[in-house]
């Protein structure tokens, strides 16, 4: 209840001297109001994709290892299992390892048909490896054969003609089969020339196979 007029009149005066500053002081509360509202929920949404993403992240990253641990697991089973018959685990070691023993028997190949010696192969490359071995030596022998000059040829024919006499027989055999023929052993002129001679002694229509140098003696002196 207002007695005087006056104090109204004081009153509405105030009133509307404080009635814009009322209003801001409402809007700016409001105003604040409401950004917090949207703040709050913009941060509920930012925790929200946050979580996802870290859970993503996580799951990703614990995918990683398992994936590691399975990859260890199967490596360290193929190295086990690297001398077994083929399969998932050990594949690539097989594989590997005929991939090296291959570049390794392609540098140490025997270069003659005498080296008895093969380099060692993995148990899983036995087969192979035996294989290429006789193949190997079968190339080396057919090389060998196809330098071979006639002369020679008829030196092997001769040791495989005289394996077959004396072989077992002959106690001095074995000494011998290092040591070539020698196809003349008349070495001196005087020799030549008696071989000459004796040549043309020969009939017409005999081959002559063997000759020597002989001493003979007369028992009755």
């Amino acid at each position: 209840f207002i007695r005087y007029a006056k104090t109204l009149f004081e009153t509405e005066d105030a009133f509307q001297v404080r009635k814009q500053t009322l209003a801001a002081s409402i809007q700016a509360r409001w105003k604040g109001f409401v950004q917090r509202r949207q703040y709050l929920r913009m941060r509920a949404s930012a925790i929200i994709a946050q979580s996802w993403v870290r859970r993503f992240l996580a799951q990703r990253l614990a995918q990683r290892k398992r994936n590691a641990v399975q990859i260890v697991r199967n490596f360290i089973k193929g190295f086990i299992t690297r001398s077994e018959p083929e399969n998932d685990l050990n594949r690539r070691f097989i594989q590997i390892a005929r991939k090296q023993f291959l570049l390794r028997l392609a540098n140490s190949l025997p270069k003659s048909i005498l080296v008895h010696s093969w380099p060692a192969c993995p148990i899983i490359c036995r087969e192979a490896s035996d294989h290429l071995r006789t193949m190997h030596r079968s190339w080396l022998a057919r090389k060998y054969r196809l330098a071979l000059t006639p002369e020679k040829k008829e030196q092997f024919e001769l040791k495989v003609l005289a394996e077959k006499l004396f072989k077992d027989k002959k106690r001095s055999y074995p000494g011998s089969v290092g040591s070539w023929f020698v196809q003349d052993q008349l070495v001196t002129d005087s020799q030549r020339q008696m071989r000459a001679h004796f040549q043309g002694s020969v009939p017409h229509g005999d081959k002559l196979l063997y000759s020597s140098i002989v001493h003979k003696f007369d028992r009755h002196g």
